[in-house]
């Protein structure tokens, strides 16, 4: 993850995460694969903390508008 990234790669950033949960949770619930737990998890985590820092970033962009 960049240091300085903007709104469209953080959202960019967010989907590929979302998709790498919803895989890993799926696989978790549906074949009991526990690594698949950890990952989504990891994954849910990381989601987390982009959409804190989506929403700083967005608002600093849209004050320069």
């Amino acid at each position: 993850m960049k240091i300085n990234m903007t709104s469209k790669e953080i959202f960019e950033e967010l989907e590929l995460l979302w998709g790498a949960f919803k895989e890993n949770h799926d696989r978790f619930s549906e074949k009991q694969v526990k690594a698949a737990g950890v990952r989504a998890r990891k994954s849910i985590n990381e989601i987390r903390k982009l959409a804190s820092k989506y929403r700083s970033t967005q608002l600093a962009e849209s004050k320069e508008i």
